[in-house]
């Protein structure tokens, strides 16, 4: 935010940031919390004393604490950390909390007694937060960033200047492909239509939480499976079939499962497939059957007159387009033993 001029664009009706949060995961989780916390946020709209054009309904500052406090409330003990880092020009604290009752405490006690005046102090840095908070991501938890704002980059950051976000989110990208780490950018900034699009699209990882659609949607992390057993074995002899159990690494198995998605790729030039039905889905379990698909006809048939059959590959899977999960496969010939009892 710059001393002299506001260059923000500011919502003019008063929001809610009462969304829910859904977050399941088997790591701890290192949650890190971007709070942009310029005047705007206090519904300053200018540098002019004595009130620096305050506007009420450009407030916001209580609606975004009570919007943090929920994430830190709905955390259940993991083992975790909640990073706090109010920015502006840069980040202007590095304040951590452990994710157990007396950590969530302290952290809502700082939450609620930060003070941000009206007077214009700084610029809007959100480059600067995000390329500091992925020094910050631990590769033993589950990584999530929050990252609150009302505006838009307003100040010079990095090689690009003031049009730095499109390479800080490339590099976010970057570094993040594969691993467990999300961002929800919360973007209160109305206006800024084409970055909102730029970064739906950037990568699976981030998903942005406007002020249009904040009271529709919870943030919740994308479901990935993880599979218990593995390789799966389809023994051509037999129904060439096998049973797999899943567990969620992230998110929460849905009660109904409305569509599966499995994709078989194998060496060599077979003309197999694979089907894929849901046996049981319970208790935080789901188990899946998948079944060789023989598109010619003969190929299973052809297969079974292979001696020391070994085709190794994997199944790509998905369920209501949640997150891809790999599961190492090996196709074999073998007959099953045979006991011969001789009667005399």
């Amino acid at each position: 935010m710059n001393v002299a001029v506001f260059r923000k664009c500011f919502l003019i009706v008063p929001i809610s940031l009462f969304f829910s949060i859904n977050i399941f995961a088997q790591k701890s989780q290192n949650r890190i919390i971007l709070w942009d916390v310029t005047q705007s946020m206090v519904g300053s709209t200018n540098s002019q004393p004595p009130d620096y054009g305050y506007k009420p309904n450009n407030n916001i500052d209580k609606q975004v604490r009570e919007a943090l406090i929920k994430i830190i409330n709905d955390s259940k003990d993991d083992d975790g950390v909640f990073n706090i880092y109010p920015f502006g020009t840069d980040i202007w604290e590095y304040k951590s909390f452990l994710n157990n009752s007396s950590g969530r405490s302290d952290a809502v006690k700082y939450i609620n007694n930060y003070f941000i005046g009206k007077k214009p102090i700084g610029y809007t840095n959100i480059c600067a937060a995000w390329d500091k908070a992925m020094t910050r991501i631990d590769p033993n938890l589950q990584n999530v960033i929050f990252l609150f704002t009302d505006g838009t980059q307003n100040t010079k950051y990095g090689i690009d200047g003031i049009n730095c976000l499109g390479s800080i989110v490339n590099k976010y990208c970057s570094l993040t492909s594969g691993t467990d780490t999300y961002t929800f950018y919360i973007s209160l900034n109305v206006a800024d239509k084409t970055f909102q699009s730029k970064l739906t699209n950037a990568c699976k990882n981030i998903t942005v939480v406007t002020a249009e659609d904040v009271n529709k949607i919870g943030i919740t992390i994308p479901l990935k499976l993880h599979p218990k057993f593995e390789p799966l074995t389809f023994n051509v002899q037999d129904n060439a079939s096998s049973v797999e159990r899943f567990i969620a690494l992230n998110g929460t198995i849905p009660a109904k499962i409305n569509s599966l998605k499995a994709d078989l790729q194998i060496q060599g030039q077979y003309k197999l497939g694979v089907k894929s039905n849901v046996i049981s889905n319970k208790d935080g379990n789901l188990d899946v059957k998948f079944s060789l698909e023989d598109i010619s006809g003969k190929e299973i048939v052809m297969l079974k007159s292979i001696k020391n059959l070994n085709i190794i590959g994997k199944v790509v899977f998905s369920v209501d387009g949640s997150e891809n999960t790999e599961i190492p496969i090996n196709i074999i010939n073998k007959k099953s033993p045979q006991l011969n009892f001789i009667i005399k």
